[in-house]
């Protein structure tokens, strides 16, 4: 962003009086003035002695500082100021425009400080910024200081020790890595559960990340960083920095070629540890949670979690992830030339409409199919397996765990929540949430709160098994359409 744009920006209040959190009101600017209009200076007092300023947090686009007061009674000011501007200006704000950040005394009362942040910065930016006292209606300034937003991690790499990152990959490689504390994290850029070399990596960026807060929230476009601070690629590994996992969330970061190319996406599932549920009859364990999904209790929106097309191995937005993603989504696409599995690994976003003569995302022919792109569990794992390593898309059809759990059955399903609960050997019961399905010919979202769909990754001829719930029944069914966008609940391997 230009520093005109930059000084025309709008920031949004926010106000907390616990933790007393805001954000700078950028609509008060400090015009140019003559010397004689500006504010006098009371050069004898010592703005370090009533209160400190401290940089706390820098993000992409937010700086998080706090104000606390040193002084007490009759030393207190009656304001104190924060001023902040992206270009150096010595003389700021008494010459120059700046953003201005107000905070009466009264404000200190309860915590004798506070915390703000102040959003809409322009990314990998030097920003200046004074706090000033302010007795009287006159002002002393404070020392200049400065903070530099982090990079664009959708366009930049971020400079970190890759080598001090924790190894998620150590055990095994996966196209999903889960995540529930913040840090820095690496893992090998491989293809998949493979030790198949991506190629030759250029740059690694990050693709989309979406960070729902819960329900009642404005529920607004998640800010680049909110999520997902930094990629970067050394040495044949990625590495990101994780920055507030308080609400978990979903994001996806791609390393690309000289080209611009994208060689392979990886799906970063920030998540409280999912528990393995025991289904009966020895069917087998899978997640209490569906992929993508950041809860699991019944009726949470934030359980329905990600989406799938049958073989691909990166998601789709859900209902409540839709909301919140930090980018435009691309619309389908529909043709012979699309409809490979090469052009579905370099548009990880993309969703492939099915192609009517095999009711297929993959354009195989009239009398052609693949069914190769997943494999039940008496075959390895494939490299297009989304589920993370330990874990793998489910068997399904007659000797799959639905089927052995005995879940072909009708009725209990619980409207209040929209999903169904099931009995399982270990714990008592596991919840499904309805979380409807992307639509094969469109692509868009459809039934969601009334129909669940899960894929599984066994096929019969020519069309994947899938396990339904819906208002009136629940049952094993198999699909002729793999190009619709199904749940999926990965089970232990």
């Amino acid at each position: 962003m230009k520093t005109t744009d930059f000084l025309v920006k709008g920031i949004f209040v926010l106000l907390s009086m616990v933790l007393m959190l805001t954000a700078c009101d950028s609509d008060k600017e400090t015009p140019i003035l003559p010397e004689e209009e500006g504010p006098a200076q009371e050069n004898d007092i010592d703005v370090g002695t009533i209160a400190t300023l401290n940089i706390d947090d820098v993000g992409v686009t937010t700086a998080t500082f706090t104000i606390s007061l040193k002084a007490e009674g009759d030393d207190l000011p009656e304001q104190i100021v924060v001023y902040y501007v992206n270009y150096e200006n010595q003389d700021f704000p008494d010459t120059g425009m700046s953003y201005v950040c107000e905070y009466p005394i009264a404000f200190f009362e309860k915590t004798g400080s506070v915390t703000s942040t102040i959003t809409d910065l322009e990314p990998n930016t030097k920003h200046y910024y004074r706090m000033s006292l302010v007795y009287d209606s006159k002002q002393t300034h404070g020392d200049i200081k400065d903070f530099t937003t982090l990079p664009d991690p959708y366009k930049e790499e971020m400079n970190m020790d890759v080598s001090s990152g924790k190894d998620l990959s150590t055990s095994a490689t996966a196209n999903c890595y889960m995540v529930s504390e913040s840090g820095t994290y690496k893992f090998k850029a491989t293809k998949g559960n493979s030790s198949e070399s991506v190629g030759d990596v250029a740059k690694c960026v990050l693709l989309w990340e979406s960070v729902w807060e819960g329900e009642g929230s404005t529920l607004d476009r998640t800010r680049p960083g909110e999520l997902i601070k930094g990629v970067c690629y050394d040495n044949g590994y990625i590495a990101f920095n994780i920055s507030d996992i308080e609400h978990g969330g979903n994001a996806v970061i791609a390393v690309k070629d000289k080209s611009d190319k994208i060689l392979w996406s990886w799906h970063i599932w920030v998540t409280d540890r999912p528990q393995e549920h025991t289904y009966p009859n020895g069917a087998g364990i899978l997640m209490d949670r569906n992929l993508g999904a950041t809860s699991a209790v019944p009726g949470d929106p934030k359980a329905a979690g990600l989406l799938y097309q049958w073989g691909r191995k990166d998601p789709f937005l859900g209902e409540y992830d839709r909301m919140t993603v930090s980018i435009s989504w691309p619309g389908g696409m529909n043709s012979s030339s699309n409809g490979t599995i090469e052009y579905a690994t370099a548009n990880p976003t993309t969703f492939l409409l099915g192609n009517k003569a095999n009711n297929d995302w993959l354009y195989t022919g009239d009398s052609s199919y693949d069914i190769t792109r997943w494999l039940p569990s008496d075959k390895p794992k494939t490299i297009y397996d989304p589920c993370p390593a330990g874990w793998r898309v489910p068997d399904g059809g007659e000797n799959g765990v639905w089927a052995k759990s005995g879940y072909s059955t009708t009725g209990g399903y619980e409207y209040d929540t929209k999903g169904r609960t099931f009995n399982i050997a270990s714990p008592a019961t596991t919840w499904y949430p309805a979380a409807g399905y992307l639509r094969s010919y469109y692509g868009t979202l459809d039934k969601e709160g009334t129909v669940g769909c899960y894929w599984s990754a066994s096929q019969d001829k020519y069309s994947a098994y899938y396990f339904h719930i819906s208002g009136g029944n629940s049952f094993l069914v198999f699909d002729i359409h793999n190009s619709l966008g199904h749940s999926v609940r990965c089970a232990k391997e």
